[in-house]
């Protein structure tokens, strides 16, 4: 039990690199169990739907994704043939109405 919110913690999937280019990552544990993918920035998308498919053929159900900054290159639209619905934080057309 979390103390802070009385919730049961289930765990977390464990990350490990897989070689030989260190920069792909497979969840460990994650089988059956659902996942939300977080980005930080979004373009056009192809990053985010590698990892979905790395995570799918691990056994994770992977449905919902959410990013700090969709850039609106197409990203969600890609993500979205892929089954995901990505979620944004800020969209780059929120940004520049803030800095303008």
């Amino acid at each position: 039990m979390n103390r802070q919110n009385g919730l049961r913690d289930v765990g977390r999937p464990r990350l490990r690199r897989i070689p030989p280019d260190g920069h792909l990552r497979a969840a460990l544990g994650a089988k059956g169990r659902p996942l939300l993918l977080i980005e930080d920035v979004v373009t056009t998308g192809g990053q985010m739907v590698l990892s979905v498919q790395d995570l799918r053929a691990e056994g994770a159900i992977v449905e919902h994704a959410l990013c700090v900054i969709d850039r609106e290159g197409g990203g969600a639209d890609v993500v979205g043939a892929e089954g995901i619905e990505l979620r944004a934080l800020f969209t780059m057309r929120d940004l520049e109405q803030y800095t303008a």
